[in-house]
């Protein structure tokens, strides 16, 4: 498993990699630029709390890479969650989200009983748009001038995966 809590050693390491104008122009606005060491330690804090079991390290050969999550949803929408996710520069190109993606989706399903996972790609992101395809998902939607991103208004494209019938649905051949 590439993914794993994070630790109060990471707050460094996160502070770095996290202060940089490419992964910021690529997720929501909650997440700071710059990114500071204040940041971090509010971010670990949060995810290491006793029933916060959504957000998650990405590490890579024994080095902190990224991070990977997931926003479960209320009310009628209580069986989607909202994956989100980012990787440091240095860590691009490997393969690692590939590996990470499916594993993560795994684990939702298993553990929050979802039905359905989405991601919101904004357009210009086409690395992010191949690594959710090759992990499965699949384009649902591109909603027109719904995110206002680095000064301009932008499109965002929805992506979802379901969980595979054999892997999380009861064995189809045993009786009752």
């Amino acid at each position: 498993m590439l993914f794993r809590p994070f630790k109060t050693s990471d707050v460094e390491p996160l502070t770095l990699i996290a202060n940089d104008f490419s992964i910021w122009e690529n997720v929501r606005d909650h997440f700071p630029h710059p990114y500071r060491m204040e940041d971090a330690v509010r971010w670990i804090d949060f995810c290491n709390a006793p029933e916060q079991t959504t957000n998650f390290a990405i590490e890579y050969r024994g080095q902190l890479a990224g991070s990977i999550g997931i926003f479960l949803r209320e009310g009628n929408e209580r069986f989607t969650g909202e994956i989100g996710y980012w990787l440091g520069k240095e860590f691009r190109g490997k393969g690692i989200m590939q590996q990470v993606i499916p594993d993560f989706c795994r684990y939702c399903f298993q553990t929050f009983g979802l039905k359905r996972i989405e991601a919101i790609v904004f357009a210009p992101n086409e690395a992010s748009k191949k690594v959710l395809e090759k992990s499965g998902f699949q384009l649902e939607a591109i909603h027109k001038d719904a995110y206002y991103k680095c000064g301009e208004i932008i499109d965002g494209w929805r992506y979802a995966i379901f969980p595979a019938v054999d892997e999380f649905m009861p064995d189809a051949t045993s009786s009752s």
